[in-house]
């Protein structure tokens, strides 16, 4: 199965990781799960606080809605595992 990212999401990724190479950042989506889950929003969080980096999943359909740059995780997140 491919990753697809919506619109909102690509627009993201260009303007805050243009330091991470697409065929890079598809690389940490097929190899990471996500680990966090976000109530409020009903999105799933994949967190790697070495990059900096949130990718922010809708749970319905499995589309990557956004990139966020983060340092620590956010309090309203609930682990999943």
């Amino acid at each position: 199965m491919g990753i697809i990212v919506d619109v909102h999401g690509l627009v993201r990724y260009l303007q805050r990781f243009n330091d991470i190479d697409v065929s890079q950042m598809a690389e940490i989506i097929k190899q990471t799960e996500p680990d966090f889950y976000d109530e409020e929003t009903e999105h799933l969080v994949r967190f790697l606080p070495k990059k900096k980096l949130a990718i922010i999943q809708s749970k319905k359909d499995k589309q990557i809605v956004s990139f966020v740059k983060r340092s620590r995780e956010s309090k309203k997140w609930k682990k999943i595992k």
